[in-house]
């Protein structure tokens, strides 16, 4: 209990891309969409054939319009020749793009959560201590993702990337954060030394505890949890019922 605690991995942003053509249309992924008296967003996302090639993690891209933070636009390079080298000129909102990055961190067991008997809360409860550890690679993982978005923009004569996690690929950039989506700890596995909960949720070794929630994920994907502990408990209340019901 307590090990492969998870979250998501964010970098926001990752990459900001500069326009060779400012007029570009990205609302389907940058902006919100009423659809059936809901409103959503597009994501960009690897294909499967992709990850398996790259042997990368699950990952998530949001695309968010931004002024350049790097470089000025790639179509006023050449102009920019002819003037002033230190001469700044006020950059238009269209004129980038900043890749949000949402990545897959891989399963670590030495990512954990555990009690602290020596600092209690108010209710007289030991705390917490979170231990959440990324890999190495995770960081190449996220590096290769930031990358690999960015070359595609240049292949189709988008733009291009610039971002710490490209000038460094060894070290995490300053605004790494999590996604406050905490999964993990009571970890699903047929086996009991491999897991703390079976197939059904049921806790190894007890015939009356089941868990539904983030904590038995085995792992997380790219997306939030949501959606998926409420048909994590819709499959395991099915169960319940006929296991457990009087006919």
């Amino acid at each position: 209990v307590g090990k492969y605690f998870m979250d998501h991995i964010l970098l926001r942003p990752g990459v900001d891309i500069s326009f060779s053509q400012p007029e570009v249309d990205l609302r389907l992924y940058h902006g919100l969409h009423d659809i059936a008296g809901g409103r959503m967003f597009g994501v960009m996302t690897a294909t499967e054939a992709l990850l398996r090639e790259e042997e990368l993690q699950n990952f998530r891209i949001h695309l968010v319009r931004t002024k350049p933070r790097y470089h000025r636009p790639i179509g006023s390079v050449f102009s920019a020749l002819d003037r002033p080298v230190y001469k700044q000129e006020a950059a238009s909102d269209d004129a980038s793009i900043s890749l949000h990055l949402v990545l897959e961190p891989i399963p670590n067991p030495e990512s954990r959560l555990s009690l602290n008997p020596d600092s209690l809360d108010l209710f007289g409860q030991a705390q917490l201590n979170v231990n959440w550890q990324l890999k190495d690679r995770d960081l190449h993982n996220a590096h290769r993702a930031m990358e690999l978005a960015s070359l595609e923009f240049g292949r189709m004569g988008l733009g291009r990337g610039f971002g710490d996690i490209l000038r460094d690929k060894t070290t995490w950039p300053d605004n790494l954060e999590a996604g406050r989506h905490h999964c993990g700890t009571t970890r699903m596995h047929a086996q009991a030394e491999k897991g703390v909960v079976d197939e059904h949720c049921r806790a190894h070794g007890l015939k009356n505890l089941y868990i539904a929630g983030s904590s038995v994920f085995p792992t997380i994907g790219y997306a939030n949890p949501t959606l998926t502990i409420i048909a994590l408990a819709l499959r395991l209340a099915d169960h319940l019922k006929r296991t457990y019901s009087i006919s």
